[in-house]
């Protein structure tokens, strides 16, 4: 397949991505107004009994009977969907109709009123960025024109890396590795090299999509996981590939389902193997020298979308989605510990999960545009607007005042 085929193929595919909801719900707004003799409250929602819905205004306790048809929703700024009552989330603010007998016939959630926090605006715009360990960096994505590389502290122009956004910091922050069409490139920044390694050849129009990279934390050997199949058949056989400073192939892995996953020492990889309808997930420790494999957790029963390991602390935090409750929970492991403990209970997925190097935990959530910081302990430290990339996060982190969609948005750097 040619370069250019294969670059419109790709970069379609990142526009799906970064315009697909995550959840589906007819665009119309029309359950949500009042109509004729109809009445629209706001209130805690504090559950439901046999029939009737219980509400708590400022003043009063309500409770009022729905509808056999009534519509359940949770709705973002963007996006929403549909949910049987027992999965609606409890002690939330919402907003109910009433129709003309005084029965509800809708309820959905309220969304918090936050503000959004400028901090260092940066000059450029686009879609997906990543800052250095040291902070003196910073890559940025641009759908339409590639991978920059990009400076902090002085006026440089930027360097083109790809056309793909996958990329990777050294710990040193000194190098950064990215993906192209036909191999994985390292770019030293201090003596300006680029070294390219090529992939191994594939099947005849297959395609192959690196969706992570990432350093050891000796910085002497490279990360990368990639899906390879054909235009338009779908595969869910991810591969995880090993190799040194030469390119040299190191070890190998074939996994299905494969969700995050990162380096653990230098010698083990930590995954996760989501569930599937042959078998719950796992959270494995793979050491790719051996090629053995060890299960740290089984029996997930609920997909894990966000994973990060604290190296300093050697502290793993994780998030569970479970699908039959609607239940989102963050846990937090130490290497210590006999098991996880849950220290969240979130009503809407999150994405982008990072700690920073104050041993904070922060990440976006989706369903109100916000920046979340938290500490380890669970407890909220500060929420704002704004879209959290993956990979953005140091002392300080990069961030957008939205989820950049279609067209690219300004960059911004916190204080």
């Amino acid at each position: 397949m040619n370069s250019q085929v294969t670059k419109k193929l790709f970069t379609f595919t990142l526009l799906l991505l970064l315009t697909i909801p995550q959840y589906s719900l007819a665009e119309t707004r029309e359950p949500w107004e009042t109509r004729k003799n109809e009445v629209s409250l706001h209130g805690l929602y504090l559950g439901y009994q046999d029939n009737l819905i219980y509400l708590k205004t400022e003043h009063n306790l309500l409770k009022y009977p729905f509808s056999s048809n009534a519509l359940f929703a949770l709705m973002g700024l963007y996006s929403g969907k549909l949910v049987p009552l027992p999965q609606f989330p409890k002690e939330i603010p919402v907003q109910i109709i009433l129709d003309r007998t005084g029965t509800i016939r809708a309820m959905r959630n309220q969304l918090e009123q936050l503000n959004f926090v400028p901090g260092i605006k940066l000059k450029n715009w686009g879609h997906l960025a990543t800052l250095s360990p040291q902070e003196e960096h910073y890559t940025l994505f641009d759908l339409w024109q590639g991978l920059f590389l990009c400076d902090l502290k002085k006026e440089k122009k930027p360097v083109f890396l790809s056309t793909q956004p996958s990329c990777a910091w050294n710990n040193k922050g000194t190098k950064i590795a990215y993906a192209d069409e036909h191999y994985l490139g390292v770019y030293d920044i201090p003596k300006n090299i680029k070294k390219t390694y090529p992939f191994p050849p594939n099947n005849l129009g297959m395609i192959r999509v690196v969706f992570s990279i990432a350093w050891s934390p000796q910085d002497d050997k490279l990360l990368y996981a990639f899906l390879e199949d054909y235009p338009q058949q779908g595969s869910n056989l991810f591969q995880i590939t090993i190799i040194d400073k030469q390119g040299k192939e190191l070890g190998t892995k074939l996994l299905q389902h494969l969700g995050p996953l990162c380096w653990l020492s230098d010698e083990e990889i930590l995954l996760v193997a989501n569930p599937s309808s042959q078998k719950t997930g796992e959270i494995i420790i793979w050491n790719y020298q051996t090629n053995k494999s060890t299960i740290l957790f089984d029996n997930l029963t609920g997909a894990c979308n966000n994973l990060c390991f604290n190296q300093s602390s050697s502290s793993l935090a994780y998030t569970l989605s479970r699908d039959e409750t609607g239940e989102k929970e963050l846990y937090l492991y130490t290497l210590t510990q006999s098991k996880p403990t849950k220290i969240k209970s979130l009503i809407f997925p999150i994405h982008n999960l990072q700690w920073t190097k104050d041993n904070t935990l922060i990440f976006w959530e989706e369903i109100n545009n916000s920046i979340n910081i938290i500490k380890k302990t669970g407890e909220e430290i500060t929420k704002f607007k704004g879209f959290l990339p993956p990979k953005s996060v140091e002392h300080r982190f990069l961030y957008f005042p939205e989820e950049p969609k279609e067209e690219p948005l300004p960059l911004f750097l916190s204080p």
